[in-house]
């Protein structure tokens, strides 16, 4: 899930409605991701990381002052941040460490089946794939900046960009797939293998539902 936050602010929906998550952070947030209610991260620029318990947001140190833009993990002990100029981080349930990835060129987002199959998007097309031991570079066939990426499983995968580029993954390809708009495009969901939602610019809204 990704989108800025202005001034580091952070809300969180309770039975009450939205409150406001009290942290010392002021830079901007772009992406959260949690395993449970007392396992939720927050990241931004300036190598921001803020971690929730289930009682208060604290910084956890990432090592770097890099911009982090997407984030997602297998669970509480395998979790992959992307950012800026390549930056790949994984938390194994005690520290954020760097992970090379094969690529300089700025990811946007990150998202994977299992904690061997993870893909991360970015910038000119880039894409990179880790595999349970390295990240390589993927063929994307595009060279439009890719923003959003969501799968239900390892063989349908959704990855979203710049001018309306929507591809597919069927487990052994990506292809692009039209989605009737040139309006960049930053967010895909779904809520099961034959149901997507995309959104972008301009208020554009994709409903995929063969």
């Amino acid at each position: 899930m990704g989108g800025p936050v202005p001034w580091g602010g952070v809300y969180h929906r309770t039975g009450a409605g939205w409150q406001t998550v009290q942290h010392d952070i002021s830079p901007f947030l772009w992406a959260v991701w949690g395993s449970g209610k007392d396992d939720v991260w927050v990241v931004g620029d300036a190598g921001t990381v803020l971690h929730w318990g289930g009682g208060f947001l604290s910084s956890v140190p990432s090592g770097t002052d890099q911009q982090f833009n997407g984030i997602w993990g297998s669970g509480k002990d395998d979790i992959w941040i992307v950012g800026s100029v390549g930056t790949i981080l994984h938390w194994d349930g005690n520290a954020w460490k760097s992970v090379p990835g094969g690529t300089s060129k700025s990811l946007e987002a990150v998202w994977g089946s299992s904690k061997n199959d993870v893909w991360a998007v970015g910038a000119q097309g880039e894409m990179v794939h880790w595999d349970g031991r390295s990240w390589s570079e993927v063929k994307s066939g595009t060279d439009q900046q890719l923003n959003g990426i969501w799968g239900s499983g390892k063989d349908d995968i959704w990855v979203v960009g710049d001018v309306g580029t929507i591809l597919h993954w069927d487990g052994s390809a990506w292809g692009q797939v039209y989605g009737n708009t040139f309006n960049d495009l930053y967010c895909v969901w779904g809520s099961r293998k034959d149901s997507l939602w995309v959104v972008g610019a301009a208020g554009t809204i994709v409903h995929y539902a063969p």
